[in-house]
């Protein structure tokens, strides 16, 4: 079976489990977001779905407390098995990113101790900067560091730009070379292009966005542009993101320029930083 089939029934799923909690009433948000954190506090990572049959049943029972008639009625045993389906593949996103990682850790909440937390915070080495309005310097925001040197360098929104304007350059004299007979408007056009798709997909930096905004169930690739045109442009960059604190995570997101004007639903944001936390280049 096709990765695209299998992403499509993945979606398709998923769009069941969203119809069947809307049915019953229920914010569809609201009951992911628990179904998620419930699936960290009882599973762990270096165990099988299969191997944990009681966990299964304990994010079930304690998803009932918290919505008392979710699983009554006639749909309730459909909507069980779409929970128990939902579940399962969480754990198994979770135990392939931290296998990639090379480090099981206890739990999916990423439960350690103190003395752990302190060593993941000396290995950060990232210095998040959100973007600032360049022409009114009252609104500019103070960055978030980390207590080390920066794994990447820090680039100023102005220079992110500058950079994104040197590519369009360079792809417009590279189409010019390859079409001698298109008009000048047509250069000057090429000019003002943004990089296709196509070629894009041919540089293995960007496709490693491509492939992570991918692996978000349901896939959040129609976000492809509004990453590169922020400078997220490879794993280095993905992963530097990754090691933020949730609420770095979260504000890196909502800073994405809205180049089709549309906003970012809670939801998005909210499968986008899961797959931050998730992420291991």
């Amino acid at each position: 079976m096709g990765r695209s089939t299998v992403m499509k029934q993945t979606y398709f799923t998923d769009s069941k489990l969203r119809d069947a909690v809307k049915a019953k009433g229920y914010d569809v948000y609201d009951v992911f977001e628990k179904l998620r954190r419930y699936t960290r506090e009882e599973f762990r990572l270096t165990q099988t779905t299969c191997s944990q049959p009681h966990a299964i049943q304990n994010v079930q029972n304690m998803l009932e407390e918290e919505y008392s008639n979710i699983f009554e009625g006639n749909s309730g045993s459909e909507l069980r098995r779409l929970v128990k389906s939902y579940i399962m593949r969480v754990h198994s996103s979770a135990r392939t990113y931290s296998k990639a990682r090379g480090r099981l850790i206890e739990d999916l909440s990423g439960g350690m101790s103190e003395g752990d937390d302190e060593d993941d915070e000396k290995e950060s080495e990232v210095e998040f900067v959100e973007p600032v309005d360049t022409k009114n310097p009252r609104t500019r925001k103070a960055p978030l560091r980390s207590r080390q040197t920066p794994l990447m360098p820090i680039v100023a929104p102005s220079s992110l730009a500058m950079v994104a304007t040197k590519s369009k350059s360079s792809y417009a004299r590279a189409s010019e070379g390859s079409s001698s007979r298109a008009s000048s408007q047509r250069r000057n056009t090429d000019r003002s292009a943004a990089p296709s798709r196509s070629s894009l997909a041919r540089n293995q930096d960007v496709e490693a966005v491509e492939i992570f905004l991918n692996n978000c169930v349901p896939p959040m690739t129609h976000f492809l542009e509004r990453f590169l045109t922020y400078g997220c442009r490879n794993a280095q960059f993905l992963h530097s993101v990754s090691t933020l604190p949730r609420d770095g995570i979260v504000r890196f997101i909502r800073s994405l320029p809205c180049l089709d004007g549309g906003v970012m639903s809670e939801m998005e944001v909210f499968l986008l930083t899961e797959n931050f936390l998730n992420y291991s280049p």
